[in-house]
């Protein structure tokens, strides 16, 4: 076993010690004759388990009790494929299809084991093996739980249930499937059920129990859901310490994000009968933005031993996931009670009362005149306007058609008590998830050359919702800001650095091929699983590449599509193509706050400025050759063919500083 599963094993039992000795258990958990994993070829599995103990187990994933099957002898593990399917045999799962699979789909061999005295009982021991299936170039995650509590009528939250009967009856005009209400529409913590939660990469097993939801917003209806994996005191641990995305940077660059509170994994949301990877791969190409970003990785689920499909394994936003993500050196400044997340109107995390802070932030900039410098300056204390303005930008340059200007999946932090730490200044930062409306994914690719800008900017903002209701438009803030000269230009850069740098074509092209060249083994068989029905009886690897060519043909499109764009919504003079090259070995030069690479080219307005500033490695100065452009300080004017060299290692002459 390598290294990283030794101490992974070493953590998981230092953790479960600690939670037998609060729960007063004294008996030691049985042991499994062999390690859960792939084998290709059926074998015997032994139980042992202390003298004078007798040993329960179960097959389906439920937790065993004394009324459970009595172990005797070993237990025969075969390829269990052949077997009727159970769950994927399910009715009642979405209001929009009642599509299931008709060939069987593919099943491992689930075990779970307690040993008893007649006094007490020893913790579960889990095990999850897969006989005759090959391995996946992707991580498994086997979720072992009772099946009541996905599929029972009145408590299963993986169902329409009861709850949909109360809400159809009420019903008396025609709606669509994503509309309903059921048991899986259902929120809190009445509504999360507790699941074994098995992660077998090669010879890595990391195990938790943990709590379990129904994740996301209309895609609760696909017959395949988003679940959301809380890890709680009450379950056995606090945490997630397992570093479930390689290369997974810290917020504050200080290292890779070790422990999760929460994890969610993703359907693919809009995108989920499509490619489901533009929510990843836009999230990837985004992260160069100022701006909280999720990463991710691509996973294969089974759930009570049935092949439940591929999923995006992502974090998922809370104050745990700041405190995650952030130093903790200034004290408890980063400490999850004193962080504010507000979501889509809402308080996410924190206390209903530090709702008041957005609310301050809203009014004061709904209600002044931002075109007045000293209003705007005071703004500015309040929201980090770079922040702000890289997630207009983002939403913009992908034509996301479910977005902040539309008053959903929107997201905004703060820390409550401020503290030295330049994130911990109390202004609000935004945070981008569920991007996967977009990029055309219900056209093909093909809006690429819309000019959303002047469609969002010409929209009325509303005083209520659509229930009547009041409500804090976000439109009003946007409105009201983009009075300002300098939030302009701040924008404008901000929707050029989306094209010119985090989706620069090349590198949008290459993160796509990256990701499909594991999506492309993944998504088919899902289809195959959960349909849709127009997919599976026809040929789903082709669809599959069909859809991802659309994608592609947006990113490509776009690009070239993007400055025209801009140009007409702002009534732009002309554009500057610029060339900016620099040894990445020596340092790095950020244009507008963001990474550029050592050759860069990227188009701008001649009559907005751009910032561009150098960071030698070490303690080396730097020269800039502006090639003719006006430079100001680190404040760069374009001009059309300029040629910009940043030379590290010599004597500063401008804001080498």
């Amino acid at each position: 076993v390598q290294q990283e599963s030794e101490t992974t094993a070493e953590t998981a039992a230092s953790d479960t010690e600690e939670k037998q000795q609060e729960q007063g258990i004294t008996l030691e958990a049985p042991v499994l004759s062999h390690s859960s994993g792939f084998y290709k070829d059926g074998f015997e599995l032994t139980i042992t388990a202390p003298e004078g103990t007798t040993i329960y187990y179960t097959t389906d994933g439920s937790e065993p009790t004394e009324n459970s099957k009595v172990y005797s002898e070993p237990i025969k593990l075969i390829d269990r494929t052949p077997e009727a399917n159970m769950l994927s045999a399910v009715k009642g799962t979405s209001a929009s299809s009642e599509y299931r699979p008709t060939k069987n789909v593919k099943k491992c061999n689930v075990i779970r084991a307690i040993a008893s005295d007649g006094s007490n009982r020893s913790p579960i021991v889990n095990g999850s093996y897969f006989v005759g299936i090959d391995e996946y170039p992707v991580p498994v995650i086997s979720l072992k739980t009772d099946t009541s509590n996905l599929f029972n009528k009145d408590t299963g939250i993986y169902v329409l249930g009861t709850k949909f009967d109360e809400w159809s009856k009420e019903q008396t005009k025609a709606f669509e499937g994503w509309q309903a209400v059921g048991n899986y529409s259902q929120r809190g913590k009445e509504w999360e059920r507790p699941v074994n939660f098995e992660w077998i990469d090669g010879d890595t097993v990391y195990e938790i129990d943990c709590g379990m939801r129904i994740s996301g917003a209309a895609s609760r209806s696909a017959t395949q859901k988003s679940l959301r994996l809380t890890a709680r005191k009450e379950y056995g641990q606090k945490n997630f310490k397992f570093p479930f995305i390689p290369d997974n940077a810290r917020s504050d660059g200080s290292g890779e994000v070790e422990k999760y509170r929460s994890i969610i994994l993703r359907n693919g949301g809009n995108d989920c009968d499509s490619t489901k990877l533009r929510d990843p791969v836009m999230q990837e190409l985004a992260s160069l933005g100022d701006y909280e970003t999720m990463q991710y990785r691509p996973v294969v689920v089974y759930l009570d031993g049935e092949y439940w499909g591929m999923y995006t394994l992502t974090a998922d936003y809370s104050g745990y996931y700041i405190e995650n993500n952030y130093s903790t050196e200034d004290g408890d400044v980063f400490d999850d009670n004193n962080i504010i997340i507000v979501k889509k109107g809402k308080i996410e995390a924190g206390e209903d009362e530090d709702l008041a802070l957005y609310e301050e932030l809203y009014r004061y900039i709904v209600d002044n005149d931002m075109s007045d410098s000293a209003n705007y300056e005071k703004a500015c204390s309040m929201m980090d306007m770079h922040s702000y303005a890289d997630f207009l930008a983002l939403s913009f340059y992908i034509w996301n058609r479910d977005a902040y200007y539309d008053n959903n999946n929107w997201a905004m932090w703060r820390v409550r008590e401020t503290g030295d730490d330049p994130k911990a200044d109390g202004r609000w930062r935004m945070m981008v998830y569920d991007i996967d409306f977009a990029a055309g994914v219900y056209s093909g690719g093909s809006d690429f050359n819309e000019n959303n800008l002047i469609d969002v900017f010409s929209r009325t903002p509303k005083d209520t919702d659509d229930d009547g209701e009041p409500m804090l438009d976000n439109l009003k803030m946007m409105d009201s800001l983009l009075d300002n000269e300098d939030f302009e230009k701040e924008l404008i850069d901000s929707l050029c650095d989306m094209r010119n740098i985090c989706f620069e074509r090349n590198r949008a092209t290459d993160a796509l091929l990256r990701e499909y060249d594991i999506y492309s083994q993944l998504v088919p068989d899902t289809f195959l699983r959960f349909g849709p029905e127009w997919v599976v009886y026809g040929d789903p690897s082709g669809y599959y590449d069909e859809q991802v060519n659309g994608l592609a043909s947006f990113f490509d499109g776009r690009y070239y599509a993007f400055p025209a764009i801009i140009k007409e919504a702002f009534d732009l003079g002309d554009t500057a193509s610029i060339h900016i090259t620099y040894d990445d070995s020596l340092g790095t030069v950020y244009v507008n706050g963001k990474i550029i690479p050592s050759d860069f080219k990227g188009i701008y307005f001649k009559d907005i400025p751009i910032d561009i500033k150098a960071v030698p490695s070490g303690d080396a100065s730097y020269t800039i050759d502006a090639g003719g452009c006006t430079m100001d300080g680190t404040s760069l004017m374009p001009t059309e063919g300029a040629e910009i060299k940043v030379q590290f290692g010599a004597q500063s002459s401008v804001a080498g500083d």
